[in-house]
Parts: structure tokens; C-alpha cells; sequence
């Protein structure tokens, strides 16, 4: 790890120990451990759950709050605690831990540029995604554009900023405080004028994260788009 004070972020959902998407939660922290990233992680599983991703040893795991956008930013919340003043925060959804080990390369311009606040990283291809989803994804970063003046790769997920900029995260309440509690904080930072870039990366998406195009994932990407940007032109 080149910079010692990135503290990653996340938070976790499931709702049972068959839930597939758990192991793959379970392997991005042990990817995070394994780079030697202090990792917070709010879950509001069930107890087995909650038990499972404990012994998977993230460095701080709390009860989170009700709600997408209150869990989130409790988790925000207790990385900047744990990284302190000067630190970076990554967040991540807890299922990529294929991005876990480009960490280091995202992070390196804030090495590089005290001025620079917030990264948002660029996936070099989109291919590893479902069709349906790399059409709501691109039209989704066209409203961000259109919102921000900056042609970022907004919904890819993860993101990194200064603890001087986290007052954006930690002071957003929607609404609705969806998705929109890290999507709508992002470009908030833009538009104030603090200095953002974005780093390209070959990200590959899970496969067992995939999900097969179907009319119920046609509508839940739909909603997401719609929700999304409402949330924009509501706070900005």
C-alpha cells in the first residue's frame, strides 16, 4: 500500500448466509486486508450474517442504521475517525473486490496534488456488465455531465476523497437518500469548484455478481436511472 492513510468504506445487507452476494463481500474485505487498508463496514444482517463478516475481520463493523443514506454515512462517519483529519476515503460497494487491488492507482494523484479532493474512477471498458445495465449506466453518466459539466463515470460505484470534502457525505439528506446519498454528494463537491478528477482502471466486474438481463432488472435499472436523476436536479 503506497499511502498509508486510505481508509475504505462500505456498507452490508443480507439477508441470509445463502445470499450470494455475501461471499463476495467476504472476499473484498479479505482483498482490503490482504493491501492493508483499515476497512469499516456497517451490516444489518442477521446475526449469523453479522457473525461471519466479523470473523472476516474488517477493522471497525457496526450496527447500521436504518435506511441507505443514514448507514452510509455512520460508516463514513466512523472511516474518518479512524483515519483521522488528513486522511483519504474510499467508497466502494462491498461486492467489487476486483477494484480492492487498484486502490493504490486510483489514490496516487492525491499523492501527487494537495489541491486535488475528489476521484471518481473511470472503468476502461464496460464490457464485463450486462447489456441492459451498460445502457442505464451510460445514460446515467450523461445526466452527470449534464448536471456537473464533468464527463465522469458517475455510476461505476467507488470513489475517494479528501476528509476535508467528507462534510458533503456526512451533511447530504436526500431526497430520497438512496443511491443518491454518494452519487449526489460527488457532484455537489464539483459544483462548489473543489478539484476533481478521474482515474482510468481495468476494472472486470465479478462475474458472480453478473446478473442476467430479465424485465425485473429492466425495471429496477429504470428505476435507479429515474431515481437518480431527480436526486440531481433536486440537489444541486
Amino acid at each position: 500500500m503506497s499511502n498509508p492513510n486510505i481508509v475504505l468504506a462500505t456498507t452490508t445487507l443480507y439477508d441470509s448466509m445463502e445470499n450470494p452476494r455475501l461471499p463476495l463481500a467476504l472476499k473484498t474485505i479479505a482483498a482490503a486486508k490482504a493491501c492493508g487498508y483499515p476497512f469499516v463496514v456497517g451490516d444489518d444482517s442477521p446475526k449469523e450474517v453479522w457473525e461471519a463478516i466479523r470473523r472476516a475481520g474488517p477493522n471497525a463493523l457496526h450496527q447500521a442504521q436504518k435506511g441507505m443514506g443514514p448507514s452510509r454515512r455512520h460508516a463514513l462517519r466512523l472511516a474518518l475517525v479512524l483515519g483521522g483529519s488528513d486522511c483519504i476515503i474510499v467508497w466502494l460497494e462491498p461486492e467489487k473486490h476486483t477494484f480492492v487491488p487498484l486502490i493504490d492507482e486510483v489514490c496516487a494523484p492525491f499523492e501527487e496534488d494537495p489541491d486535488l479532493d475528489l476521484i471518481i474512477p473511470r472503468r476502461r471498458s464496460l464490457e464485463s456488465y450486462p447489456p441492459m445495465q451498460q445502457l442505464t449506466e451510460e445514460l446515467g453518466r450523461e445526466g452527470f455531465r449534464l448536471a456537473t459539466g464533468c464527463a465522469f463515470d458517475s455510476w461505476f460505484g467507488p470513489q475517494a476523497f479528501r476528509a476535508r470534502v467528507a462534510s458533503y457525505y456526512l451533511n447530504y439528506a436526500g431526497p430520497p437518500d438512496l443511491w443518491d446519498s454518494i452519487h449526489v454528494p460527488a457532484a455537489q463537491i464539483i459544483k462548489a469548484g473543489h478539484k476533481a478528477k478521474e482515474v482510468v482502471v481495468d476494472y472486470q466486474h465479478p462475474p458472480e455478481q453478473l446478473e442476467e438481463d430479465t424485465f425485473p432488472d429492466y425495471q429496477k435499472r429504470i428505476r435507479q436511472l429515474a431515481t437518480l436523476s431527480d436526486a440531481l436536479a433536486n440537489n444541486l
